[in-house]
């Protein structure tokens, strides 16, 4: 995966940024902030997460 994404930016040297759906009781996403740099060892980028405090129902319901 981590491949894959470097050569899309590569590619699309415009993105500075992607949307991430990850909520905080998602496994490993406590500590997630808003806005927050890529991981080390990841390609540079921004990672935006919109729905990082909606809760399940939330997102599910119609």
């Amino acid at each position: 995966m981590k491949q894959a994404f470097a050569e899309y930016l590569k590619e699309h040297r415009i993105i500075k940024a992607v949307l991430v759906g990850t909520r905080r009781n998602d496994p490993f996403a406590q500590d997630l902030k808003y806005i927050q740099p890529t991981d080390h060892g990841w390609p540079p980028c921004v990672r935006i997460h919109p729905i990082i405090d909606w809760q399940y129902a939330e997102i599910w319901e119609t």
